[in-house]
């Protein structure tokens, strides 16, 4: 009888307010927020109820953790060990730029955003979904601020992760990808504004005459012309080595890394991220921007793709000293063609 009543008054409440109880996630709950506070972390997680993410569900809250199986220390690791060079597409090499032997002094801190630059050139905080399209966004966005620097007199322009991930057939789409085959496919291919390829979320590369009829088309969404802009050849470069990454941010602009992403990154709301608990999702990629010190703690300023509603307006701090999520463990870039 007590079974009985309680049901009515289950289903009672789902007919009077029209939805059902909400469902708990594996990845948003109280368990895991708590785990986090009580770890003495060095940052803040959100109240599960707040948190800007909780409206997808863990399904879709995969796609925004990274490319499942993708280890991005062991993939830099095997790039080293291959001679220092790794094969490409269409028989180039993708550049590692070597730790130098030469000193090199950089600020103790720095943010790209409020150097002279970034107020110029600074693109938007992009929102992903839930597509695993995170290396199409962390391209575009490194893409558009690093052209905006080195080219006289540009102002900030938003470029289209949706032209990588529809048409960039090295890649699967919303299921992933790496940003040396992403920057490679702007040596190849360009890329075009957002405003001109808006984005879709869209789960399939083209391929094929598929790829030379709708990705190469010579018309935006709005039916003007299609204009492209590309890295130059052979600029794709992955750079490693602290001092040397936090010397090029300084001098021209933002890179994109590749971490290994923990779901208690997605409870973050401000501080200095040092994963806490959770499991390993796989990689991640983003932008490092800027970094600084926090008493004895160093960190990256990072850019996500996740929106301005989640962590420090889309932003967070990473520690340096986290092996396990690897902010900063290498950097991905390439040189605009600007003329």
């Amino acid at each position: 009888m007590k079974i009985t009543i309680l049901l009515v008054i289950a289903v009672f409440a789902v007919l009077a307010t029209g939805v059902p109880a909400p469902r708990k996630s594996a990845f948003i709950n109280k368990e895991i927020v708590d785990a986090i506070r009580k770890s003495g972390a060095t940052w803040e997680a959100y109240d599960p109820e707040e948190n800007p993410l909780r409206k997808y569900s863990d399904d879709e809250l995969r796609h925004f953790l990274g490319v499942p199986g993708m280890d991005p220390a062991a993939t830099l690791a095997g790039i080293k060990n291959a001679q220092l060079h790794m094969p490409k597409a269409g028989g180039r090499t993708l550049n590692i730029n070597e730790p130098s032997k030469a000193t090199i002094n950089v600020a103790a801190s720095f943010d790209w955003r409020t150097s002279a630059d970034g107020t110029r050139c600074k693109p938007n905080v992009l929102t992903q979904g839930s597509c695993g399209g995170c290396y199409s966004f962390t391209t575009a966005e490194v893409f558009a601020a690093r052209y905006c620097q080195a080219k006289s007199g540009a102002s900030a322009v938003d470029f289209s992760p949706q032209d990588i991930l529809a048409c960039n057939s090295r890649t699967t789409g919303c299921g992933g990808g790496v940003l040396d085959l992403a920057f490679g496919y702007l040596e190849d291919y360009g890329i075009t504004t957002l405003a001109c390829r808006p984005y879709q979320e869209s789960n399939t590369p083209d391929t094929g005459a598929s790829l030379s009829q709708k990705c190469l088309a010579n018309k935006c969404a709005d039916g003007t012309t299609v204009t492209k802009y590309f890295c130059k050849k052979g600029t794709s470069i992955i750079l490693y080595g602290t001092t040397r990454i936090q010397n090029e941010i300084s001098l021209r602009g933002p890179l994109g890394t590749q971490m290994t992403a923990y779901s208690d990154l997605l409870n973050y709301k401000s501080g200095i991220y040092t994963q806490t608990t959770g499991t390993n999702q796989g990689g991640h990629a983003v932008v490092l921007i800027g970094w600084g010190t926090d008493g004895t703690t160093p960190y990256w300023i990072v850019q996500n793709s996740w929106g301005t509603d989640w962590g420090e307006s889309g932003y967070f701090k990473a520690n340096m000293a986290d092996t396990k999520a690897g902010v900063g463990g290498a950097a991905y870039y390439c040189v605009p063609e600007t003329s």
